[in-house]
């Protein structure tokens, strides 16, 4: 039979597994490659550049022509303004990796041409 301090001892060596197993490294973001005049002419041809970052990063630094929709909200926002699960859409954030959650996000709900294009780091030029 365990003794108590055996127990307590397994019970947290459990809840510690447990913490790292969802603690998992980040996954790479699969980021297309674009230049800015294939950002240009992507929005020419009716697509969408959204920045997915908080507001206020987006006040302070953006791509000319952007549209800004937090992930947190990407589904829902883009539902709710009726954007066709067609069109092009192309988002970014500071290094990919919102930008990939955003992506993945969209992609759930039905979204067929999301493009994850990266950091807005890419495109100083573009603004």
């Amino acid at each position: 039979m365990k003794s108590m301090r055996e127990s307590f001892r397994d019970q947290v060596r459990g809840q510690l597994r447990n913490v790292v197993d969802i603690e998992e490294t980040p996954q790479t973001p699969s980021i297309t490659e674009m230049t800015c005049g294939d950002v240009r002419l992507t929005i020419d041809a009716g697509g969408l550049l959204v920045d997915v970052r908080q507001p206020v990063d987006f006040q302070g630094t953006k791509i000319h022509l952007s549209q800004n929709i937090p992930c947190q909200f990407i589904q829902t926002e883009m539902q709710g303004r009726g954007i066709s699960y067609n069109i092009p859409i192309m988002v970014y954030c500071n290094d990919g990796y919102t930008a990939q959650l955003a992506k993945t996000k969209l992609e759930e709900v039905g979204y067929k041409n999301v493009s994850n294009i990266g950091s807005i780091k890419n495109f100083n030029r573009c603004r």
